[in-house]
C-alpha cells in the first residue's frame, strides 16, 4: 500500500502541466516595492504578481486562463486605481503624492509581473520615510510586501504584513534594524504558514512523545534537545537553499516546490506512523530542508541588497526562523511529557495527529501539484 501511494504522489508531480507553465494558486503571495530618495523625490517600483491583479482587478476577460500584456494594458487604469488607493507614502509625516504611473511587465521566478513606475513628490527632501502598505491584505492574509527603501545611500528592507502595515525609514537604522525585521519576519514565516508550520509539527511529535525518552514517554530535556538537532539540522538545510535562491545560484519552478513541500509533510506523517524512511530523524529533516528553502526563497525574493545588508537579512530570516521552532518545542514540551507518562501518545495522539495531517498533505498534494485547485488554504 505504501509503495503505491507513493507511486501516484510521484505521478502527481511528473505529470503536472504547471511545472511548464507555473500554477498560481498556492505559491507565495509577495509583492516588491522599492523607493529612493533623490531629493523631495520619492522614485518608486512597485512589482505586484499577475496572478494576484487578476484576483483582485479581474485580468482574464476571455477566462482563458492567459494572463497577456495586452489584457494587463487594458486594465491599467483598474491596475492603478487598487494598488495606489492601498499605498501611502510620508516625507517627515507628510503626504508624498503619487505622479504619473509608468506601467512596465517583468518576470520573476514564480511567474509575471505588473511594474508600477512613478515618482512621488514630497514638500521637502525628507529625513524620514513613512510608509503604509495594505495591497492584498484584505484578501490575503499571508501576503507580504517586500519593501526596500534607500534614504542617503543606505539601504534598508523590510517585509510587511497585515501585522505590520507601517514602518518609518530614515539614514541612520543601519544594519542593525534589518536585523531585527527580518529575524521577526522569519518568525513570523514559520508561525503563518500552514504548511511550513504543519512539518515542523510533524518533526517534533515524534521527539517529544515517544522516540526521544524511554518507555514510551517524553524524555524531559532530552526530549527538547533531540527536537533541537532536528529542527537545527532543518534550519541549516533550508538557509542553504534560500540562499542559492535569492541569490539566484539555484532556482526552481514554484509549482513544483509547492509539490514537492506538501510531499515532504505526507512522508513525514507516514512515518510517524510507521517508521519506514532510512537514516536518523536529523538526516530527514536536513534533506526535506532543503526542498523547504526553496519555498522560502519565495518569501524574500529578489531582495537587491548590497552584499552586507543581503548577509545580515539572510541570517536574520533563518535565525528567526529556528527560534520560532525552538518557542513550538519548548510550548509542546509539557504537554509531550505528560501524555507520554499518561500512556496515551503512542496509542492515539501521535497515529491520530499524523494521520489528520497525512490526509491534508495528500489534499495539498492533489491541489498543488495535480492542479485540482479545491483546497481552502
Amino acid at each position: 500500500m505504501m509503495r503505491h501511494l507513493l507511486t501516484l504522489c510521484l505521478l502527481l508531480l511528473l505529470a503536472n502541466p504547471a511545472w511548464i507553465h507555473p500554477a498560481w494558486g498556492h505559491s507565495a503571495s509577495t509583492a516588491y516595492l522599492d523607493i529612493t530618495a533623490d531629493g523631495p523625490k520619492l522614485d518608486v517600483q512597485w512589482s505586484i504578481a499577475l496572478r494576484d491583479l487578476d484576483d483582485v482587478v479581474g485580468l482574464d476577460d476571455t477566462g482563458s486562463g492567459a494572463l497577456t500584456w495586452g489584457a494587463v494594458q487594458a486594465h491599467q487604469a483598474d491596475i492603478e486605481a487598487y494598488a495606489l488607493a492601498r499605498l501611502r507614502l510620508e516625507a517627515d509625516g507628510a503626504a508624498c503624492p503619487p505622479g504619473k504611473v509608468a506601467l512596465l511587465a517583468d518576470r520573476l521566478n514564480d511567474g509575471g509581473y505588473a511594474v508600477l513606475r512613478f515618482t512621488a513628490a514630497c514638500p521637502a527632501a525628507p529625513r524620514q520615510i513613512g510608509v503604509r502598505y495594505g495591497l492584498l491584505f484584505d484578501r490575503d492574509p499571508l501576503h507580504r510586501g517586500l519593501l526596500r527603501v534607500s534614504v542617503d545611500g543606505a539601504v534598508q528592507a523590510l517585509a510587511l504584513s497585515p501585522a505590520r502595515p507601517a514602518a518609518t525609514f530614515d539614514g541612520q537604522a543601519g544594519l542593525a534594524g534589518s536585523f531585527g525585521r527580518f529575524f521577526l519576519t522569519g518568525a513570523a514565516h514559520l508561525l503563518t504558514g500552514p504548511d511550513h508550520l504543519l512539518f515542523a509539527a510533524m518533526l517534533l511529535l515524534p521527539a517529544l512523545l515517544w522516540r526521544g525518552g524511554p518507555g514510551g514517554g517524553a524524555g524531559g530535556w532530552a526530549a527538547f534537545r533531540s527536537a533541537a538537532v532536528v529542527f537545527s539540522a532543518f534550519t541549516a538545510a533550508h538557509a542553504l537553499t534560500l540562499g542559492s535562491a535569492v541569490l539566484g545560484v539555484l532556482s526552481l519552478p514554484p509549482a513544483m516546490v509547492d509539490g514537492a513541500i506538501a510531499l515532504t509533510i505526507l512522508l513525514t506523517a507516514l512515518d510517524n506512523i510507521r517508521p519506514f524512511l532510512p537514516g536518523p530523524r536529523w538526516a530527514l529533516a536536513f534533506g526535506f530542508g532543503l526542498i523547504h528553502g526553496f519555498g522560502y526563497a519565495a518569501t524574500l525574493g529578489p531582495l537587491h541588497l548590497p552584499p552586507g545588508a543581503l548577509a545580515v537579512a539572510l541570517l536574520a530570516f533563518n535565525l528567526g526562523l529556528e527560534a520560532a521552532q525552538l518557542a513550538l518545542a519548548a510550548l509542546l514540551l509539557p504537554v509531550g511529557w505528560l501524555m507520554g507518562h499518561a500512556g496515551l501518545a503512542r496509542r492515539a495522539l501521535l497515529p491520530g495527529a499524523s494521520g489528520a495531517a497525512a490526509l491534508l498533505a495528500l489534499g495539498w498534494l492533489a491541489d498543488r501539484a495535480g492542479g485540482w485547485q479545491f483546497m481552502p488554504f
